[in-house]
């Protein structure tokens, strides 16, 4: 027969198992549920238009690393996924005709102090229907953002504000972008 100390010790331990269980199951109950949102991602200019592109030729096509910059205004019924887009681009062409695309996306949401940045690659066929991931940094750390880019549709058109005073800000030289460029975005916000 046990000893009362041994009988204590295995109450003991089941009692702190209970409670490690019920602690988990409360977190997982208050873990948030994914948010939705939609809206448009415009481009709105060029960075450094006149920018060098170097072409290295391989055995299976041509890549031109041009590190192209282009200033998108995300406009999305979320604040979060509401701001100022930087992305960067390259491309390789493979003789197949096909080829892809990779480059840095960083979105700087209008309220916070953090970024949302995606290092993305997708086939150069797939340039209408882009998805990704962006990973929160400062005060978004933790937050993961799916998105999908598709056409722009009719009624989600959108116009461009003035690019000049965040070009001059950065130091850029900007090249703006006729209306009517860009992207419908939708996803899920994952935190």
């Amino acid at each position: 027969m046990k000893s009362f100390h041994h009988f204590g010790k295995s109450v003991s331990n089941f009692s702190a198992a209970i409670l490690v269980s019920i602690a988990s199951m409360s977190a997982m109950a208050q873990k948030p549920e994914p948010q939705n949102y939609t809206g448009t991602a415009t481009l709105c200019a060029l960075v450094n238009p006149a920018n060098v592109t170097t072409e290295t030729k391989g055995n299976d096509g041509v890549t031109y690393t041009y590190n192209r910059i282009l200033l998108f205004r995300i406009e999305t019924d979320s604040p979060l996924v509401t701001g100022w887009e930087v992305l960067t681009s390259n491309t390789k062409s493979l003789e197949d005709g096909g080829g892809y695309n990779w480059g840095e996306a960083v979105l700087t949401p209008d309220s916070g102090a953090g970024t949302l940045v995606d290092q993305f690659k997708f086939p150069v066929k797939q340039a209408d229907n882009i998805r990704g991931t962006y990973i929160g940094t400062g005060d978004y750390e933790g937050v993961i953002v799916d998105y999908a880019l598709g056409p722009f549709m009719n009624d989600l058109f959108s116009a461009c504000p003035d690019v000049s005073t965040l070009c001059d800000k950065a130091n850029y030289v900007c090249q703006p972008i006729p209306p009517g460029s860009g992207y419908h975005i939708s996803g899920k916000i994952l935190d």
